[in-house]
């Protein structure tokens, strides 16, 4: 029953992070270990992404989808009146792409990555009271 259910986590956790299993055997051909070797960079990316989502930083703060193709939609909470002054855009060198400003009186807002090549992008949100929160974007 135990090697049925390893058998089963492994082939399981193969299809969803793209891992290989490598067995290594005796001279008498007996298996002696497992080697699982998982693909670190959707594994990683997954725990960026589920991360951020459930940081108790940004609790107040939903967004999806991540990652996105044409539009992302985020929504927030105005915690005592701690209002977004400014939404902006930066690509991983630094670059601003974007400022989205105005955003006294809304709890809401759509970002367009259309026009944004695939990548990484990172969006900040500046409080009127200074505070700034940083999403970590993929763009696909």
């Amino acid at each position: 029953m135990k090697n049925k259910t390893l058998f089963l986590f492994l082939f399981i956790t193969s299809l969803s992070f793209g891992q290989q299993t490598l067995f290594s055997y005796d001279p008498a051909g007996n298996q002696t270990n497992v080697f699982v070797e998982i693909n670190i960079i959707a594994a990683s990316r997954m725990a960026t992404d589920s991360t951020l989502l459930n940081n108790p930083i940004y609790k107040d703060v939903k967004y999806f989808p991540n990652p996105v193709k044409s539009e992302l939609y985020m929504e927030w909470e105005v915690i005592d009146e701690n209002t977004l002054s400014s939404i902006t855009i930066f690509n991983l060198e630094g670059v601003l792409l974007k400022n989205y400003k105005e955003l006294n009186n809304v709890n809401n807002y759509t970002l367009t990555f259309d026009s944004y090549p695939q990548g990484i992008y990172l969006v900040t949100f500046l409080y009127s009271n200074g505070e700034q929160k940083t999403f970590k974007i993929i763009k696909q």
